[in-house]
């Protein structure tokens, strides 16, 4: 049986951000919605594979588990947390005056914010590489609004499948005492820390992105070859 990915980039990045890794996961079935920050947006029929494992980046995984038309067999959660604005133990990652200055910005000059933003993401970037007629603000603006508003700890606490999260030592954004913090005492997540990546680990490390894949398609094929043989048997 294949197991299909559906890869949900970050917010302020697009389906782009999974180039690196796309070629190094062990399916042919990767589907990468783009949310229309640079280009028109492009979200996935509601159509799926079998086996479906959601991977998401930042903002990414909380429009997985928004989204109440899959049924996923598995997660991966890079460089997330349950809620963007919630103070895990003396952290948080976005505070009421981080949201007001980014709404500011954004609105009067994008590409500035942008070359800020990749940079603290642990991704440089000129502003000659940032063409202002392709940067939609209103899709940027939007979606900014769901992350300081979304939250998927209830959802969390209803999953039973393996979820895997994944952070950097040098991730500025989401700390790695904040990832741990944010993801204590549910069941099914297991977290781990790289040394390097940033908050783009898809880009930065796209290597442990994919042995971190490959090893839940692996483990997910296996239980469903299981069930398969196991209810053949006991039909027979």
């Amino acid at each position: 049986m294949t197991v299909g990915v559906l890869l949900a980039h970050g917010w302020c990045f697009g389906h782009a951000m999974w180039k690196s890794l796309e070629p190094l996961l062990h399916t042919d079935i990767c589907i990468t919605p783009d949310f229309g920050y640079f280009c028109e947006p492009n979200l996935p029929s509601r159509a799926q594979p079998r086996a479906l494992i959601g991977i998401g980046h930042s903002f990414g995984s909380l429009w997985l588990l928004k989204q109440r038309q899959y049924r996923f067999d598995g997660l991966v959660l890079i460089s997330a947390v349950p809620n963007f604005c919630r103070k895990y133990g003396r952290d948080l990652v976005i505070s009421e005056q981080d949201l007001i200055s980014a709404r500011t910005l954004i609105s009067r000059s994008p590409q500035t914010y942008l070359r800020w933003f990749y940079k603290k993401c642990g991704l440089p970037i000129s502003g000659r590489s940032i063409s202002p007629g392709c940067i939609n603000e209103g899709a940027i603006l939007r979606d900014l609004e769901y992350l300081s508003k979304w939250t998927i700890e209830s959802e969390l606490e209803n999953i039973r499948v393996p979820i895997r999260v994944l952070g950097a030592n040098n991730d500025h954004i989401v700390t790695p005492t904040l990832l741990s913090d944010s993801f204590k005492g549910y069941s099914t997540v297991s977290v781990e820390i790289e040394n390097h990546g940033g908050h783009i680990l898809p880009i930065l490390n796209p290597e442990k992105c994919a042995e971190t894949i490959n090893d839940l398609i692996r483990v997910i094929t296996v239980t469903q070859v299981d069930y398969k043989h196991a209810k053949k048997s006991s039909l027979e």
